[in-house]
């Protein structure tokens, strides 16, 4: 990958880059991942680099990363999940956008499948999402596989009332940050919704007053597995 024309990072940033393996990483996600490192060494970001790998319930795997986060050098925390594909410079440009804005901020993807959606929710509906534009779009919900977070703003979750210290796997403290929660759907009122550990982040960030958007600049893909059928041989695209 050619890094000679991605654009220099507008001040100096630490950023704690972590990703999530547990079951491995696809191949094209850890292309993008050695190209965003070489961007960033290229351009004098520094970046502390974390892999969780051991623990298969992705809610606390976040919570411990983030609460890690916390104790550390760094201004703005990147979670990449192990299955999303990125062009090298987003990943420093949306942890940018997060420090400018104070804000949460995430890239829009979508399911791994046709037809049902995407892993963020707007604020308001869209037609079309502009992908490819330098713009940040009011978010309600955004999706952790590739979420840049501000220290001030995990600092602010920490304070939410539905939040407490647990121990994690090996007797370290942690902050219970991405646990699950039920709550009122704002899309279909009168009905609760299950929310996802990432979405549940966004919930309470929001009820302290931590603003999030979708930034619309990356261009993201969702690998995911497909078993392939002697039917698929002779089947057109």
């Amino acid at each position: 990958m050619d890094l000679s024309n991605a654009t220099v990072a507008k001040f100096p940033i630490k950023v704690h880059l972590t990703i999530f393996t547990y079951g491995g990483i696809a191949g094209h996600t850890f292309d993008c991942l050695v190209d965003e490192l070489g961007y960033a060494a290229m351009h004098g970001v520094e970046v502390h680099f974390q892999r969780v790998a051991e623990d298969a319930l992705i809610s606390r795997s976040r919570s411990y990363a983030a609460s890690k986060f916390l104790k550390g050098p760094c201004d703005v925390m990147f979670m990449l999940d192990h299955d999303i594909q990125c062009e090298v410079g987003d990943i420093i440009k949306t942890c940018q956008k997060a420090i400018e804005a104070k804000a949460i901020v995430g890239g829009m993807y979508s399911f791994r499948s046709r037809g049902n959606g995407h892993s963020s929710r707007l604020a308001r509906r869209l037609m079309r999402f502009p992908t490819g534009l330098d713009e940040l779009i009011p978010a309600e919900y955004v999706a952790s596989g590739f979420m840049a977070i501000p220290k001030a703003s995990i600092e602010a979750v920490v304070k939410h009332e539905s939040v407490r210290e647990c121990l994690y796997l090996d007797g370290s403290p942690f902050w219970d940050l991405f646990r699950p929660l039920v709550v009122s759907s704002t899309t279909f009122p009168g009905k609760l919704e299950y929310l996802s550990e990432d979405w549940s982040f966004c919930h309470r960030a929001r009820e302290v007053g931590v603003k999030q958007y979708v930034y619309a600049l990356p261009k993201l893909k969702h690998h995911g597995d497909y078993g392939y059928t002697v039917e698929d041989g002779i089947r057109g695209n």
